[in-house]
């Protein structure tokens, strides 16, 4: 109840006046009755009636109050609201009356020349006050720009990073005006060149200052001949310098490290020395010596490596160590040294480069030299110019991209000039027999040097930091000197095919010389420079196609190929066609393969041909020679000792002429071929031996007992010419293993001894039956003979 009661009275004087006419006269007894319940509950209520009354009694003071003053602030209100409305319609009908006016005018200036007179008039004053603002926003730029400069001075040399503070402001401004001069159309432009140049030569006056400093205190150290740790002066002005540079390092765009300033400070007296002695008139400075200056800078690194890293070293780690800590440039002491050293060299380089290139022999020898230092920079100091990731290019890679056509020009033309004084050269076509050891192919004297000279060409340009130009030079140079090397060794084939054989003798006719070059071991000889020397060609690229280098040729070629789109060429100017005709087919595949592949095959060719040539050589010779013995009329010489056969000791008389032939070719390419060459000619050749005596001899004569032993002497010549050559070469497919399984057969004794079962009895089974046959040849452990040919042989005794 009393809850009831206090919510009521919480309705406020100004909502029962606004809402009076809303309440009962009902209500107004109920809330009267709430009231009275709640102020008088109890018999001691009552004696706080009087205060209770006077509390009623001002209350309704307060509310009648309160009345009387909302009553009157409806009345201004609405009173206000009235005026504000007769002010708005005023308003808008003098807005009409504007309005309508301003048409009015419009259309009478419309009708006339009154807008353009007025133009022309207002547009030079106009014009003059644009002027006049932009020449105050000017004056006043450009009052900031030396207040700026002035401030930036004000802290030098002592505070070099408080000197920095107003000069960012400055370059930012400059770079600020820049920026929206473009879009302006290159609008103020003296003025942004302006501020530009002030800001450029603030920057180069604090570095001045700074610069003067630091040399003013490396003078009175006595540097560079101080050996001594420096002084803390030194150590602090040295530190306040990376001060003042550290935000243009940080800010600047990735490339090339930037000098340090202090390290500028002490390279200065060496790059001093360094324009005296090789950039004037003095005598170091001389086209006899021109790489000279190379080995002096690295002299003089090593010479102050050990100052820089005890004195330097600890300066920039503490100062760039949390900054820029995997750039070695900027806290390696030795790699800062030797980035304020390049510019010069650099310098140097390039000016060189200009006066030696009309002058081959100089050019070439200064690149060597200059691949040398770049190589000597990177292994000896560990410089990577700044990129830990793909290490220091180098300066030959940056004059290359300017010279490297008449570099490569030059060193074609000495690489050929060098190759034809080879092939000139008296012992060119030599066999050399010290070549290699015994048992291998020797090469002749001219594959050695070509090789060698192809050798010398890689390792000039195995530095060289770019794919194409590394290309460039194989393709070039070493492919050219190889095919035309092979070219000449074709030649040679085809000389002694023009000579030897009877189309080639009609065609082109030989002369007496000619013949007489080709008779005994000369043919051999001939054909054995060609293989020696394509071997040898051959065995050098499988070699450098396993080489490091080479693989990472054929590597990055193939990645290049894969990865190309169709038109691209794979390096610079070199097509995917040409590229791929001169190094391998199976350039762009998943093929293996190396960069010699195409030379490789050629040459092997050309080996295998004068391989086939050599057997044809031994082969051609052997039915003149064997055409006395063949026609021998004695195999059936009669048996006339009573104690039976006579063991013949000597080899025919007509069969001497083979085996000396055999000899003198045998004892020639012993010393000239690899054992497994001269096994697969003689292999060939023995073969052709043994089929035209099975034919013209085993199978067209008949033998008595003493011829067949006879024969078998002969052949046992044979044998013992292959053995002195080949350890028990007689015993393999030389032996004419069939052959000797035949004479063996022939010359069965009559009676069975030694293990060996009698003629009588070879013959008895082997005509007897196919299995009476095979098992004679079991028993005899004969591999090669069939059946019929046993009694084919059987049936040539005749006793």
């Amino acid at each position: 109840m009393a809850s009831a009661s206090v919510a009521r009275n919480e309705r406020i004087p100004i909502a029962i006046v606004r809402n009076g006419s809303n309440i009962s006269e009902g209500e107004h007894d109920i809330r009267l009755d709430d009231y009275l319940n709640d102020k008088l509950q109890t018999a001691a209520d009552f004696q706080n009636l009087d205060s209770l009354i006077a509390n009623v009694e001002e209350q309704r003071v307060q509310l009648l109050n309160q009345l009387q003053d909302a009553r009157s602030k409806l009345a201004k209100s609405n009173e206000e609201a009235a005026a504000h409305s007769d002010s708005l319609l005023q308003r808008t009908k003098a807005f009409q009356d504007i309005q309508s006016g301003i048409d009015r005018r419009l259309t009478i200036v419309t009708a006339s020349d009154a807008p353009d007179e007025a133009v022309q008039r207002f547009k030079a004053p106009i014009e003059k006050l644009r002027r006049l603002d932009l020449a105050y926003y000017y004056v006043e730029m450009l009052q900031e720009v030396d207040s700026l400069a002035n401030e930036a001075r004000s802290f030098l040399p002592e505070h070099p990073k408080e000197a920095l503070k107003p000069y960012a402001r400055l370059k930012e401004l400059s770079i600020s005006l820049r920026r929206l001069q473009t879009p302006a159309d290159d609008a103020a432009g003296h003025l942004v060149t302006h501020v530009e140049k002030r800001a450029n030569i603030l920057w180069s006056e604090m570095k001045q200052v700074m610069v003067d400093n630091f040399e003013d205190i490396l003078k009175k150290t006595n540097w560079p001949t101080a050996s001594e740790a420096p002084t803390e002066a030194w150590t602090a002005t040295f530190q306040r310098l990376l001060e003042l540079q550290t935000p243009e390092i940080l800010n600047a765009p990735a490339r090339a490290p930037m000098v340090l300033l202090p390290m500028a400070c002490l390279t200065k007296p060496f790059v001093q020395q360094f324009r005296y002695h090789f950039m004037g008139t003095k005598a170091s400075n001389t086209k006899l010596h021109p790489a000279y200056f190379l080995q002096w800078v690295v002299e003089l690194v090593e010479s102050r490596e050990d100052y820089l890293i005890d004195n330097v070293g600890p300066i920039l780690m503490s100062h760039f160590g949390s900054t820029i800590a995997t750039n070695r440039s900027y806290n390696d002491p030795v790699a800062a040294f030797i980035t304020a050293l390049l510019p010069v060299v650099r310098e140097r380089v390039n000016t060189l480069l200009v006066s030696i290139s009309s002058d081959p022999s100089v050019l070439s020898s200064f690149m060597v030299s200059l691949m040398k230092f770049d190589e000597d920079i990177r292994l000896k100091f560990n410089y990577d110019g700044g990129n830990s990731k793909k290490g220091w290019k180098g300066l030959t890679r940056e004059v290359l991209d300017k010279w490297f056509l008449r570099w490569l020009e030059v060193e074609k033309d000495f690489a050929l000039m060098r190759y034809k004084s080879i092939i000139k050269s008296d012992d060119n076509s030599g066999i050399d027999y010290d070549s290699t050891g015994p048992n291998t192919t020797k090469a002749t004297y001219g594959a050695s040097k070509v090789m060698d000279l192809l050798g010398n060409v890689t390792k000039q340009y195995q530095g060289l930091p770019k794919f194409s130009f590394q290309m460039r030079f194989v393709i070039d140079i070493q492919i050219r000197i190889l095919d035309e090397y092979h070219s000449m060794l074709k030649d040679s084939l085809d000389a002694y095919i023009a000579i030897t054989s009877t189309v080639g003798r009609a065609l082109h006719g030989v002369t007496k010389e000619q013949q007489a070059q080709m008779e005994g071991t000369g043919g051999l000889e001939s054909l054995c420079k060609v293989y020696g020397s394509s071997d040898h060609v051959i065995n050098t690229l499988n070699d450098w196609s396993n080489d490091l280098f080479f693989l990472g040729l054929w590597i990055e070629l193939q990645e290049r190929a894969k990865k190309r789109s169709v038109g691209d060429n794979l390096a610079e100017a070199m097509s995917y066609e040409a590229v791929r005709n001169s190094t391998s087919v199976s350039v762009g595949s998943d093929a293996d393969g190396a960069v010699f592949d195409e030379t490789v095959n050629a040459y092997t060719k050309q080996r295998d041909h004068a391989e086939l040539l050599m057997i044809e050589s031994i082969k051609h010779s052997l039915p003149a020679t064997l055409r006395a013995y063949t026609n021998k009329p004695n195999w059936l010489t009669v048996d006339i000792s009573e104690a039976g056969v006579q063991t013949p000791m000597n080899i025919t008389a007509e069969f001497e002429a083979p085996l000396q032939t055999l000899e003198r070719d045998m004892s020639f390419l012993h010393k000239a071929l690899a054992t497994a060459t001269f096994r697969r000619i003689f292999g060939e050749v023995f073969e052709f031996l043994g089929d035209s005596l099975w034919r013209d001899v085993l199978m067209r004569e008949k033998f008595t007992r003493n011829g067949a032993a006879q024969f078998y002497r002969d052949l046992s010549g044979t044998w013992s010419l292959i053995d002195n050559y080949i350890t028990d070469g007689s015993s393999s497919d030389l032996g004419m293993p069939k052959l000797r399984e035949a004479v063996t057969l022939l010359n069965l004794p009559d009676k069975a001894q030694d293990g060996l079962m009698s003629f009588t009895d070879a013959s008895d089974r082997a005509f007897a039956s196919n299995a009476g046959a095979t098992g004679v040849l079991e028993e005899l452990q004969f591999k090669n003979l069939t059946y019929n040919e046993v009694r084919l042989v059987l049936g040539r005794r005749q006793d």
